[in-house]
């Protein structure tokens, strides 16, 4: 029985590996590399246009920007991460865990 678990346990595993590296690897768009080579510009320009045009839409949206907003606060287009809370998180989880039972 516990054959037959770990044989099944490790082949999940292989899956899941798979996976995550079908995601790590970037895929290639042919028509927007065509696209992009007929305007003459790299895949580099569009996203640095697209993120001002993206920044330009937050800014009219909110009525202020990342540098110039009333929090004063330059990191303010960054995700939150408190922590603080990720320290003592980490001082609880115990160094070693038994997952058998």
């Amino acid at each position: 029985d516990d054959s037959t678990s770990s044989s099944s346990s490790s082949s999940e595993n292989t899956r899941e590996a798979a996976k995550k590296s079908s995601k790590a690897k970037k895929m290639i768009n042919t028509r927007l590399l065509e696209k992009l080579s007929a305007r003459g510009e790299t895949l580099e320009e569009r996203e640095e246009r697209r993120s001002q045009r993206r920044a330009a839409r937050i800014a009219a949206k909110f009525g202020y920007t990342s540098t110039d907003n009333p929090f004063h606060d330059p990191n303010l287009h960054e995700t939150f991460v408190w922590k603080k809370k990720e320290n003592t998180n980490d001082n609880t989880v115990p160094e070693t865990t038994n997952t058998s039972r």
